[in-house]
């Protein structure tokens, strides 16, 4: 595996496991399909979350696949409990990627796991596989190749988005931001 095509969901109803796409959110995942078998995409992963999974299923129907889930893809665990400072206690974990609260996860161990699911995939031996998952993941990866990616740009996600990884070996070295259309 050369390169993957790295996606945040569309837009979704609310942050839970469970929470759906909104209607928007539907017809942007609609969009999105011919935009990755433009791109080559041959396969689709995603979090096993409810916003992923909608966002991956109509490029999968279109391919005539199935949506392969990964616990690793989830979304990242800032904290267990709500924070009023969740944007600063963000913004410190960006600049200790080791730094975590009670019950959350960190940058450094959120990238970690999203490396072990790319690993997979790439065992897998597809030429060029898309992914879709969060925002806190998509920005633990892409500020583990730029640091220069922080806060600031993860905030500037959109749902959905699209990156293109290149890879040396296992690791992703390199990303593009890719339009939508």
């Amino acid at each position: 595996m050369n390169t993957i095509l790295l996606i945040r969901h569309a837009e979704t109803t609310g942050q839970a496991p469970e929470a759906l796409l909104t209607t928007s959110g539907r017809a942007q995942a609609q969009a999105l399909a011919p935009r990755l078998r433009a791109l080559g995409a041959c396969a689709i992963h995603s979090s096993p979350y409810r916003r992923a999974v909608e966002t991956a299923e109509p490029f999968a129907a279109s391919i005539g696949a199935a949506v392969d889930t990964d616990d690793d893809l989830r979304e990242r665990v800032l904290t267990a409990e709500p924070r009023d400072d969740w944007r600063e206690q963000l913004r410190l974990g960006f600049a200790d990627r080791q730094m975590y609260l009670p019950g959350g996860e960190s940058l450094a161990a959120t990238e970690s796991r999203a490396l072990r699911a790319l690993a997979r995939i790439a065992a897998l031996g597809r030429d060029r596989p898309a992914v879709v998952s969060h925002g806190g993941l998509i920005a633990a990866l892409l500020s583990g190749i730029d640091p220069a990616f922080g806060p600031d740009e993860m905030f500037a996600l959109a749902n959905p988005d699209l990156f293109d990884l290149t890879f040396s070996g296992d690791r992703p070295m390199t990303f593009t931001r890719l339009s939508l259309e």
